[in-house]
This record gives structure tokens, C-alpha cells and sequence, in this order.
């Protein structure tokens, strides 16, 4: 989706090869049902590319599971790589060998659902075009690829359960304070030390 444009994905299944769903440029995703699977690279992702930001992704329920296949990379659920909002207040995200949110830019919200992301706790991979490498966790905050929409990169967790293999949030910034905000309400495993 893009250019204004709003998808809404309410049941059904969707499977690809890589992303079931692209949003970019102002593009909207819903998804209150459904299965979406990816047997490589992310399940839904944005563009990391300077312009194709300001998207907003809505996770209420339904199911996102990814895979990989590539060597040198990693699954990833949802990949946020530039400006826009991330809301996560329902559904489940499994990612069998990668990371469950991968968010380079913007504002990701956590305030329900259920991210589990399997694998080898000592595997990174890449995940996009970017080298910087990523571990089998269930949210990973990276600067360090520097992508657009970097400085606005804020994570919120308010509730939910995440779970990794390696850490239930892991932290790819150069930053003494990194902009993350986690309540007691929000179950992670393990637990988040920032």
C-alpha cells in the first residue's frame, strides 16, 4: 500500500515468498484477522528509502508467522525502517529463526498481542539492505543502520508479552539514553534490563 492508500486485513490467508504486506508513502495497513506468512525476510514491511515514510501499521489480531531461507539474514515479523507509527494492541507474531519487530524509524507502540521470536539465540542476520546484522529477539531498536526517520525512533510498551531467544528487546544505538519506555504491565522474556 501507498500513497494514502489503506488496506484492511480482517480474515483470510496470505502467504509469500517475502512480505505479504508492503506499506509505503503514506500507506495504511489494518489487520484485525487473518493469517500472513512470509517464508523469507519480513512478514510486513515498510521502504527504508528517503520519502516512502509516514505509514501506520495496526496489529489488533490475527497472526503473522515468518521464516527464512536466505543465508546471512534473519526472519523478521514487522519491519518499521523509516517515519510513521507502529500499534500493536492484539494479535500474535511468530518468527521461527529472527526478529519478531525490527524498527529503524519512527514510533512503535506495544500495548497488547503476543511476539515470540525462535530461534538459535547466538544467529544475527540482516534484515533489509541494511549490513548492520540482528539477533533472534522480539523487538530490536536500531540506529545504527541509519536509516530515515532515525531520530524519531521512539519504542512504547505499554503491555503485552514479548519473548526472544536472545532478549526480549535488543538495543543497536550509540545513544546513551535510548528512547524506550516499558511498563511493568508488559511481560518480557527475558526480562528487559534498560
Amino acid at each position: 500500500t501507498g500513497a494514502g492508500s489503506v488496506l484492511n486485513i480482517e480474515g483470510g490467508e496470505v502467504e509469500a515468498q517475502e512480505f505479504a504486506v508492503i506499506v509505503f508513502n503514506g500507506g495504511k495497513v489494518n489487520v484485525t484477522g487473518g493469517t500472513l506468512t512470509a517464508t523469507d525476510n519480513a512478514v510486513i514491511g515498510g521502504n527504508g528509502s528517503t520519502g516512502l515514510g509516514n505509514t501506520v501499521i495496526n496489529i489488533s489480531g490475527g497472526e503473522l508467522i515468518g521464516n527464512i531461507t536466505t543465508a546471512g539474514y534473519v526472519a523478521c515479523g514487522v519491519y518499521v525502517p523509516n517515519t510513521g507509527v507502529l500499534n500493536i494492541t492484539g494479535g500474535k507474531i511468530t518468527v521461527n529463526g529472527g526478529a519478531g519487530v525490527v524498527a529503524r524509524g519512527g514510533k512503535v507502540n506495544i500495548s497488547g498481542g503476543t511476539i515470540v521470536a525462535n530461534g538459535d539465540a547466538s544467529v544475527v542476520g540482516k534484515v533489509g539492505d541494511s549490513r548492520v546484522v540482528v539477533p533472534c529477539s522480539g523487538i530490536v531498536y536500531d540506529k545504527n543502520s541509519k536509516y530515515p526517520g532515525m531520530e524519531s525512533l521512539e519504542l512504547n510498551i505499554t503491555g503485552g508479552s514479548i519473548t526472544g531467544a536472545k532478549s526480549s528487546i535488543e538495543v543497536l544505538t550509540e545513544e546513551e539514553e535510548p528512547n524506550i519506555h516499558v511498563s511493568s504491565k508488559a511481560t518480557l522474556v527475558p526480562p528487559y534490563e534498560g
